[in-house]
């Protein structure tokens, strides 16, 4: 039962998936995957270090959101998010966080998007105080979603006909990663990543931020 309310939630974020209180804006700001325009460029950039990558479909990520969609097409899908963040992140960056708990696995959500775009979504499946079978549970969902051949010992990578990634680790949490591919968003935050540096006068002030 687990693995089809997982799957369930993968397709539409909807069934048993069970809306939890809400963390501190502490917890929200430590999970932030980007916390800087040049963290936001290096995760988009992912397409310059993976191009033997597996080919799939990406037919429509949790929740039927589409990369690339706007916040309107997320906030139809999901509601209001349990927490956002929008400073600090360069120009025109907004990340949108959503919590679900099903079958007593802890999901976080994290929408980022840049100009009103969805470029990156991050969702993590914390499955260690889960009960037996529920590491075992979320990779059948993945599996039966993307018709993925997954390797559980190493990092998975998958990419569509549009050149958006798939990524899935497992690092006691199993994170499945979606990045857009868009040539255009990419040249405009590099030109952005460049005068964020001039203002700044050193890199190292974005560096520490990876830190």
């Amino acid at each position: 039962m687990r693995a089809n309310q997982l799957l369930s939630y993968l397709v539409s974020g909807r069934a048993t998936a069970l809306s939890y209180n809400s963390h501190k804006a502490e917890y929200y700001e430590l999970n932030n995957t980007i916390t800087s325009l040049l963290t936001l460029y290096q995760t988009l950039s992912i397409s310059d270090n993976f191009k033997e990558c597996a080919r799939i479909e990406i037919p429509f990520l949790p929740n039927g959101i589409n990369l690339g969609s706007n916040s309107a097409k997320v906030v139809s899908k999901l509601g209001k998010a349990k927490y956002s963040i929008s400073k600090d992140v360069g120009k025109g960056h907004n990340v949108l966080f959503y919590r679900q708990n099903i079958s007593g696995i802890n999901i976080l959500t994290q929408i980022h998007l840049y100009t009103n775009i969805v470029v990156y979504v991050k969702v993590s499946f914390d499955y260690l105080e889960a009960a037996e079978g529920a590491k075992k549970s979320i990779y059948q969902s993945l599996k039966s979603k993307y018709n993925l051949e997954i390797d559980e010992s190493r990092d998975n990578y998958y990419i569509d006909v549009n050149n958006n990634y798939l990524k899935v680790i497992d690092n006691g949490q199993i994170i499945v990663q979606f990045f857009y591919v868009n040539n255009d968003i990419l040249k405009e935050l590099r030109n952005n990543l460049s005068d964020s540096n001039s203002r700044k006068g050193n890199s190292e002030d974005l560096i520490r931020d990876l830190i």
